[in-house]
This record gives structure tokens, sequence and C-alpha cells, in this order.
């Protein structure tokens, strides 16, 4: 009954976030939160504050998205296009970032810690007290 529930409110959840399709399938880390499997995410996407744990967003399309907030913990960012997002405060703990495109992102008050940015691109990208 509880996991029903929990599906029902992200669903509930999901339906309110502008220009993207999110599919839920399964809790992948075992803290009761569901795994994203399917993002098609269009440039300037509200995904503020959302839980995006262990998604898997290779080669995402996410120019200027608004993360701020967001719990992106091991997710797999690799080659994503993150120029000029928003990822104040989002949690990014263990995060695959490897080739991804941080150009003029917002990366203030974000959480990096364990994160791989080998290759990453962070022109002009704000990390005023990230935690990395």
């Amino acid at each position: 009954m509880r996991s029903s529930a929990l599906v029902s409110s992200v669903a509930l959840a999901v339906a309110s976030v502008s220009h993207a399709d999110i599919f839920q399938y399964f809790d992948c880390d075992g803290n009761g939160s569901l795994l994203l499997t399917e993002l098609d995410a269009e440039p300037f996407v509200d995904l503020s504050g959302l839980y995006l744990g262990c998604a898997d967003l290779f080669e995402a399309f996410l120019l200027g998205a608004n993360l701020s907030g967001a719990f992106l913990n091991i997710a797999n960012l690799s080659d994503a296009n993150l120029s000029d997002a928003d990822l104040t405060g989002a949690d990014l703990t263990g995060a695959i970032l490897s080739g991804a495109n941080l150009t003029g992102a917002n990366l203030t008050f974000a959480n990096l810690t364990g994160a791989d940015l080998s290759g990453a691109f962070l022109n002009i990208a704000n990390l005023s007290d990230a935690n990395l």
C-alpha cells in the first residue's frame, strides 16, 4: 500500500513538470525513492527540487535547465549538456559528470562530494561555496 501511494505521489509530482516525460520504475538505492530511467527534457526545463538520484541522463540536453535543489546523487550525467543550467544547492554526491558541458552553470552551494568531473567543461561555471 505504501509503495503504491509513493508511486501515485511521484506521478502527480512528475505530471506537473513542464516539458519532461519522466518514467519511474524501481527503487535503486533502497531508500523508498524511485529510479528515473528515461527523461525527454527540453532546454530550460524546470526540475528544481526533484529526486533524480540514480538517474541515467547520459547525453541529456538540459541547456539552461533549473535543477536547483534537485537530488542527483549517483546520477549518470556523462556527456550531458548542462550549459547555463541552475544547479544551486543540488546534491550531486557520487554523480558521474565526465565529459559534461557545465559551461556557465551555476553550482553555488552544490554538493559534488565524490562526483566524477573528469573531462567536464567548467568554463565560467560558478562553483562558489560548492562542496568539492
